[in-house]
């Protein structure tokens, strides 16, 4: 198991954490801009990142989830991940 924190300009925090035993990863309140942090992190741990998840909204939280999901799942087709 792996966890890996993120702290955004904005001051909120973002996770990467996973299995690398079974290469499954998973995106926890992510930001905008971030979207390559998550990716570099994910290969480092020999990981996909299956889900994205945001755990609360607020006024000062940038919720991203919609997008990154989109993201990965183009990035994953583009490079068969």
């Amino acid at each position: 198991m792996f966890f890996r924190q993120r702290l955004a300009k904005e001051a909120t925090l973002s996770y990467l954490l996973g299995c690398g035993s079974c290469a499954v990863g998973v995106a926890v309140d992510p930001v905008a801009g971030d979207e390559d942090w998550f990716i570099e992190e994910a290969a480092r741990q020999n990981v996909k990142i299956t889900h994205v998840f945001d755990t609360h909204v607020h006024a000062d939280h940038y919720s991203e989830t919609e997008n990154y999901s989109n993201f990965l799942t183009r990035h994953a087709k583009e490079n068969q991940f």
